[in-house]
């Protein structure tokens, strides 16, 4: 490499910085830093003949030409990359870079009439779904709260009886239909006591037997006025 094409800047990691201070002459430390230095910035090679001739800073130099060149290489990969629109096909980045997103440009191009707030607005709604049900959930009232709404109503019921039939049947009605709303189950209570109460319509024996009776006390009346 060139030392005039290749100025750019470098990892330095810190084992490299763990490896030169582990030496001990001053000398072939700092020659180090500046071979390390150098070839990262510039891509220079260092000559290491005159501060150690044995050799030893060649070998440790060598690892770090490694992890720096890896690094360059890998930068240089991704700027060509993002030049051209992205990782070429077949690389797992290209995969993550090419997923079609929902809310993505291209989407609403190629339908203008997708709305991309439709997933946020589905979330929401199902949210407060959610919340009413759990809101709306029954629970059994106390045989204060069936008195106190009886008194409010009007209603002559017997508070504890209603208590009781419904509790007994683990606040179900019909075939066995759970309460919703137990306030409408004691206006429906109210009713059907009130149809229960009215007086039962005559039969054909009851009404003869009045017919009689008239008739009877009609014909005594007459006799008595001679």
């Amino acid at each position: 490499m060139a030392a005039n094409d290749n100025a750019d800047t470098f990892v330095f990691y810190p084992t490299f910085l763990t490896s030169i201070e582990a030496i001990k002459n001053a000398a072939m430390r700092l020659a180090m830093f500046e071979a390390v230095a150098n070839y990262g910035v510039y891509g220079t090679l260092p000559d290491f003949t005159d501060a150690d001739p044995n050799g030893l800073l060649d070998g440790m130099f060598l690892q770090m030409r490694f992890s720096i060149d890896e690094a360059k290489a890998k930068r240089s990969t991704n700027r060509e990359n993002g030049s051209r629109g992205g990782a070429p096909k077949g690389n797992k980045n290209a995969c993550k870079n090419n997923r079609k997103q929902p809310n993505s440009t291209e989407n609403k191009q190629n339908n203008p009439n997708v709305n991309v707030n439709d997933n946020v607005n589905a979330n929401v709604i199902s949210s407060n779904e959610d919340k009413a049900k759990s809101v709306s959930r029954f629970i059994a009232p106390t045989l204060d709260e069936i008195q106190e709404y009886c008194k409010e109503k009007g209603f002559n019921l017997d508070a504890a009886a209603i208590y009781d039939h419904y509790t007994a049947n683990g606040w179900v009605q019909g075939k066995n239909k759970p309460i919703k709303d137990w306030r409408a189950a004691v206006r429906q209570w109210a009713r059907r006591e009130g149809e229960f109460s009215k007086p039962q319509p005559q039969t054909n024996n009851d009404a003869r037997k009045g017919i009689d009776d008239v008739s009877h006390n009609s014909g005594d009346d007459y006799e008595g006025m001679f």
